[in-house]
Parts: structure tokens; sequence; C-alpha cells
């Protein structure tokens, strides 16, 4: 018996309030939506945008729903793994094939309906209608060199 156990009388366990985890996401339950310029239509595995249609897997399609309904909140790897793999142990590569295959899709239109950032070790966020700042800091570095060169 530990020292905390034996001053509450109680195991860690019973101490420690139960998180409420949301429930795993059922594809064929989930509403169409909209996501910048792209319909989201998560039965039918879909993705369509101006006359292009793309299918998604099974697994790829519920993460992007989860972070959709996380309305720009982070969601932990783990909060990822509970919701769209229903909690069971898969490796790492799983899910950074899926943030991967849907950071491929909001290239198709440079960003502009969706990007997904990281959040070092923390997890990921989706945020609608905001083109990538891919290189941002070195242009700035590129310009300001310049102008101290130029004199």
């Amino acid at each position: 018996m530990t020292a905390m156990q034996m001053s509450t009388g109680l195991h860690w366990s019973e101490r420690t309030p139960a998180r409420a985890h949301p429930a795993a996401i059922v594809l064929a339950h989930q509403p169409d939506f909209s996501l910048g310029g792209f319909t989201v239509q998560p039965s039918t595995l879909e993705v369509a945008r101006a006359g292009w249609t793309d299918s998604l897997e099974p697994r790829v399609m519920q993460v992007l729903v989860a972070l959709n309904q996380a309305r720009g909140a982070v969601l932990s790897r783990d909060d990822l793994i509970t919701r769209c793999w229903d909690g069971r142990v898969v490796g790492e590569d799983a899910l950074n094939r899926a943030i991967g295959r849907l950071r491929k899709l909001a290239k198709t239109d440079q960003g502009a309906s969706f990007v997904i950032e990281t959040i070092p070790r923390v997890g990921y966020r989706l945020r609608q209608g905001q083109a990538p700042q891919a290189g941002g800091w070195r242009k700035a570095a590129i310009t300001f060199l310049c102008k101290l060169i130029e004199g």
C-alpha cells in the first residue's frame, strides 16, 4: 500500500475522476459540411470542390471530421486515436499518414480552404480559410539582408 493510499484509503484510480471521452466517429452518422471551398461528405468518403471530387480513406475522413468538430481547438494525438481508431493501439505512422493525406488535400487549393497546424508536443489544429505562410521568415530575412547590402 502506498503512502497516498494509506492517507486517503483510496487507490489513485478511485480518486482521479474519469475523463469523458467523446464518442468514436461513425461516418455514416456524420452530416455533410463545408470547409472553405470544399464540400465534405463523410458518409460517402468524398470531398468535392468546383467540379472535382476526391475520395478519402475512412480513417483519414474520421480525422478530418474530428478536427472540424473541434472548431479550431487543438486535439492531442491521443484524442484523435480515441475518436478515430476507437482507442486501439496504433503506431504513430497511422496518424502521421492521415494528417499527411489531409495536408496534401489542403494544398490542392494552396491552403485557401484549410490548413492543419502541428502544435509541437501538444497536437493538431484545423484552421479554415488561411493560406499557409511557408517560408515567411525566409522572405523577411532575405528582404532585410537585401536592404542591408543596398545600404
